[in-house]
């Protein structure tokens, strides 16, 4: 392909250019499930002063990495949309009036791209002024990271949705899937005595603390751990709930095999990946999630409601459904957890573990142990 072909104009005066990605970039793109979860460990040290500690960890290399690459293609970007606002080939009023719908997107478009870097110019304007010059700028720096990889990611989603977009979301539920054991490993072996720097459990994360320990996976805290396995429960619900229907579909086609295996991991993966959520304890994110799923459950009965026949059927098989998604995981988590109070080097047993776990949860208001 001919270096004029890479970039293209649409035919109408306000057209946006299409740059394709790189292959390095696509291949990024793929190994982002996996980055994300390595959230601090391995971390790279780098210097450290009083008041900050500056470290590297795999999701900030991807980062930086990746910004880099894409920094030339969307500072073009940015430059043509500032161009067709500044300098259109017709006046802006003349193109209002007689512009159609789709050129008036694209120029609504354009306006929204100029106006977008404002709040990293806000962050750096403000270092300038800040205590902690160092950690001030840097932290600008990586907003700014964030800012162009966006802009990336987001002018090129559609032509690449069909592309890499299967192998993204197959990726995601790997990693969560693969995470998640590495979660319950190491549960298991803090309750059998490994030390900390076996298990990679933050210092409150211990059985010590709670009766049972509540991992944090490769996060810096179980709160981390628990808001990245977000992604992927809600990706795996939406195939358990919607897989059936979007099989054949293009847009959404399923990660799962063809196979009694993929319709064991439709079913159980959720499951699996929304009780490891629970042995988190992570109170935020488990609202969170309770929150999304409630949110889901009122669109299919909405949903179930628009139809003309089978209402009462879907109806109970929808709320039995939603009613396992939850509760399920949760029972099996709270028995996990007695188990391992029971086994663990606390004097506590099997019911102190639950009660525990439901005071946590309910912030207090729930006490079995009384």
């Amino acid at each position: 392909m001919s270096k004029k072909s890479v970039t293209k104009t649409s035919s109408d005066s306000i057209g946006t250019p299409v740059s394709p990605l790189s292959k390095i970039q696509q291949f990024m793109l793929l190994c982002l499930p996996f980055c994300l979860f390595f959230s601090y460990h391995p971390v790279i040290p780098i210097l450290s002063t009083a008041t900050t500690n500056f470290e590297l960890s795999l999701p900030l290399l991807w980062l930086l990495i990746f910004a880099g690459l894409s920094l030339p293609g969307a500072f073009r970007f940015y430059v043509y949309s500032l161009r067709a606002i500044v300098k259109p080939k017709q006046p802006i009023r003349q193109l209002l009036q007689a512009s159609s719908s789709r050129e008036l997107s694209i120029l609504c478009a354009h306006f929204i791209r100029i106006l977008s870097p404002i709040y990293p110019l806000y962050t750096t304007v403000n270092a300038i002024d800040s205590p902690n010059f160092p950690r001030a700028i840097l932290t600008s720096g990586v907003i700014w990271c964030i800012y162009i990889s966006l802009l990336t990611i987001l002018k090129n989603i559609s032509q690449y949705k069909n592309q890499i977009g299967k192998n993204i979301k197959k990726n995601l539920l790997v990693t969560g899937a693969s995470i998640s054991v590495f979660c319950w490993f190491q549960s298991i072996l803090d309750i059998a005595g490994a030390p900390r720097e076996m298990t990679f459990l933050c210092e409150g994360c211990t059985s010590t603390v709670f009766g049972f320990p509540h991992p944090n996976g490769l996060a810096i805290e179980p709160q981390f751990m628990a808001n990245l396995l977000l992604a992927p429960i809600f990706l795996s619900l939406f195939h358990l709930f919607e897989g059936s229907k979007k099989q054949d579909q293009k847009l959404n086609p399923s990660p799962y095999p063809v196979s009694k295996v993929g319709r064991i991991l439709r079913y159980g993966l959720p499951l699996f990946l929304i009780a490891t959520l629970y042995l988190t304890l992570s109170r935020g994110a488990i609202f969170s999630f309770w929150v999304g799923i409630f949110i889901l459950f009122i669109y299919k009965i909405v949903e179930i409601l628009k139809q003309k026949s089978c209402i009462l059927k879907d109806l109970i098989r929808q709320s039995l459904l939603f009613s396992a998604v939850v509760f399920l995981p949760l029972f099996f988590t709270l028995s996990a957890q007695g188990v391992f109070t029971e086994l663990g080097p606390t004097t506590h047993t099997f019911f102190d573990g639950i009660s525990t776990s439901i005071n946590q949860l309910s912030l207090g208001r729930i006490d079995l142990a009384k």
